[in-house]
């Protein structure tokens, strides 16, 4: 669900549908919440991001941001065997 909703906003947003693609980028923000992959969050955080700024709408895209760094912080280890939420908390930044 969380990629099909990634993929959704991508096209969306090129095609100038950008509220689509934040509507489909806050679907894939909710799902990764439930699956409690803090790579996922910050993924789906960033593609949230980009969508409500592209809407002008830069508070909510700062806090979206911020909250998906708070989120993200505790499981970002560089030095993890599995790197993917440091990147992601990289990539917040």
């Amino acid at each position: 669900m969380v990629e099909a909703c990634i993929v959704a906003a991508g096209i969306a947003r090129p095609l100038g549908n950008t509220e689509l693609a934040v509507r489909a980028s806050e679907r894939a923000t909710a799902a990764a919440a439930l699956t409690g992959q803090p790579d996922l969050v910050a993924l789906t955080a960033m593609a949230r991001g980009g969508g409500l700024l592209r809407l002008g709408a830069r508070r909510r895209a700062g806090t979206v941001l911020d909250t998906a760094l708070d989120d993200t912080a505790p499981a970002a280890d560089p030095t993890a065997r599995d790197t993917a939420p440091a990147r992601g908390y990289g990539m917040l930044h």
